[in-house]
């Protein structure tokens, strides 16, 4: 018996070891949402009288794995401490990846990360080299601990003049993994951050650990290992640093500007910024005007950094593309910072761009024709707020039916494993050798 087990044991880890790193990235997070599901529907991770149905849980459970941030249920009135625990659980693994966690279980265990297992880390991080990755993981894991604490101790002493110490302490843990890991999941209670719309502290803090996990676990490494200095700092670190202060200012005038004075300028800032990582609100969007949303839509569809714990289609997939119709435009080779952009971050930029506004247009369409009583401009917004994994919301999110819901956790997941991850992770094998010649087709 015990050999006819050992031999089933074998053959699956020689199946798992035959599989791409995409595949096995993309089915670390499955793995991670039914086993997060699983748990939210015990019976000790809802307060009496709040048991959630399976649906519910799997889409609670798919948010924060994706760490997305999106909500069915209220999470401090449905869940336990246990249940809230299992969220921060899910977005803290989620947000790095299973693989980095797993990385650092090996590294931990002292022994050496081989081939097979660099290669599916650097997949997972979308990076990439898959060198020095022992190093990079100890880096990666040690930044997120020290980040997490220093938020967690910046929030606790503003929350602790709000609310009694241990309760300070649970609010601001939470919170910050969630800021920090781009997640944007309410703990205060269904209305997100609104209580404090207009403490500035509270808003900046916020701000900044979102930012922190925003920028990518390269770029920070890059300012600590050049001392902050530009002129040390690689293209990548430069062109993301540029792109986020950039959509930073002007987010922020166009927020202000387009919801005519209903704003101050603080707000403004956080809910700029906050499109583009972790989702949480300061106001109503629901209440948004339309030219409001529009700004929000495409500051969330744009998102934060390559490498981060955001979704999006990464603020350097932009820069890529204005640097390519800059090329078209004047006929002169693409270059930034001195350095040429490749062909080959042209062509997948154009892919992942394409595919994404494919996804958002067709889950629009999917979800108007599952729930036709919604508001068109509800939809788009809830569409790119999945799939970017910016967690906002206008407020129908509870009014999903199954079918709708199930299209919001794939969509959700895709976000965050990538379509490019989900679209590779079905072929395997070596490109053909056979070349045809080239054939002639009008464009534009």
């Amino acid at each position: 018996m015990n050999e006819k087990k050992t031999v089933k044991v074998n053959k699956f880890a020689a199946f798992i070891r035959k599989q791409p790193p995409q595949r096995l990235v993309a089915l670390s997070f499955v793995i991670l949402i039914f086993l997060g599901a699983a748990l939210l529907t015990l019976p000790s991770a809802t307060y009496d009288g709040h048991d959630i149905t399976y649906m519910d849980a799997l889409f609670m459970a798919t948010s924060a794995s994706t760490t997305t941030g999106l909500g069915v249920v209220n999470v401090m009135q449905t869940f336990t401490t246990f249940g809230r625990a299992v969220l921060a659980i899910l977005m803290q693994i989620g947000g790095l990846g299973v693989t980095a966690w797993g990385a650092g279980l090996v590294l931990m265990m002292r022994r050496r990360i081989n081939l097979k297992e660099r290669l599916l880390f650097a997949e997972s991080m979308n990076i990439g080299s898959s060198r020095y990755i022992a190093r990079f993981v100890v880096s990666v894991l040690s930044t997120t601990l020290i980040f997490e604490a220093i938020g967690a101790l910046l929030c606790f002493l503003v929350l602790m003049q709000y609310y009694a110490p241990l309760r300070a302490l649970e609010l601001s843990v939470f919170h910050t993994i969630a800021a920090f890991n781009n997640a944007g999941m309410d703990i205060f209670g269904g209305q997100s951050i609104f209580e404090f719309r207009t403490n500035v502290w509270f808003n900046l803090i916020t701000v900044g650990i979102m930012a922190s996990g925003g920028l990518g676990f390269l770029v920070v490494r890059d300012l600590l290992d050049s001392r902050f200095r530009w002129r040390k700092l690689s293209l990548h670190s430069k062109v993301v640093l540029l792109m986020g202060g950039i959509m930073a200012v002007v987010g922020t005038l166009l927020v202000k500007l387009t919801q005519y004075g209903n704003i101050s300028w603080l707000g403004a800032f956080f809910q700029a910024e906050a499109a583009r990582m972790a989702g949480f609100t300061t106001y109503d969007l629901g209440l948004f005007s339309n030219a409001a949303l529009v700004v929000m839509v495409a500051w969330m569809f744009v998102g934060c950094a390559p490498g981060s714990t955001t979704g999006g289609i990464r603020t350097t997939t932009v820069f890529v593309l204005v640097q390519q119709l800059k090329t078209v435009a004047t006929n002169r080779e693409g270059h930034a910072f001195h350095y040429t952009i490749p062909q080959e971050a042209y062509r997948k930029a154009s892919i992942v761009t394409i595919l994404s506004l494919g996804l958002c247009l067709f889950g629009t369409l999917l979800v108007c024709w599952l729930e036709p009583s919604l508001a068109v401009r509800d939809v788009i917004f809830e569409n790119v707020s999945a799939f970017s994994t910016a967690g906002m919301s206008t407020g129908i999110t509870t009014q999903y039916g199954t079918a709708a819901r199930l299209w919001f956790c794939l969509l959700m997941y895709i976000g965050r494993v990538s379509p490019l991850t989900v679209l590779t992770m079905w072929y395997q094998g070596s490109a053909k050798r056979t070349h045809y010649p080239d054939g002639n087709i009008t464009i534009g």
